[in-house]
């Protein structure tokens, strides 16, 4: 085989006359190292993995310290059933019109005439 510094010594040119000069002439053309290239997109390679990684440990503390709080677990007990014809016994109707949203353009009305008018009802599922 031939050394790397024979090899470097063949690929050297001299500019006045385009022969081949030995190692320790001053007009010695560099040629680039042949790993370079492969080594350049390993290195770019290894740079987005580890961006990718970083990124992710950040989506994970960002998840698990300022993301929602824990919520309590346990026995739930029913307070109160919102059910059937009571249902709307747990509201208050309104009735006149709207002054400070609309300024007197949305009129609402009574809990009897909403159920006349069928804009309000219940539904019993069987």
């Amino acid at each position: 085989g031939i050394s790397g510094h024979a090899l470097d010594g063949l690929l050297a040119e001299d500019e006045s006359n385009g022969e081949a000069s030995s190692s320790s002439s001053p007009k010695r053309k560099r040629r680039s190292s042949v790993y370079s290239a492969p080594s350049t997109l390993l290195s770019l390679i290894l740079i987005t993995i580890g961006i990718l990684a970083g990124a992710c440990l950040l989506l994970f503390i960002g998840i698990k310290f300022v993301g929602p709080p824990n919520q309590p677990v346990g026995p739930y007990t029913l307070v109160e059933r919102q059910e059937g014809m009571d249902f709307f016994n747990y509201y208050t109707f309104y009735e006149g019109r709207d002054s400070a949203g609309s300024n007197g353009y949305n009129t609402y009305i009574s809990e009897q005439r909403a159920i006349e008018l069928g804009v309000v009802n219940v539904t019993m599922e069987k």
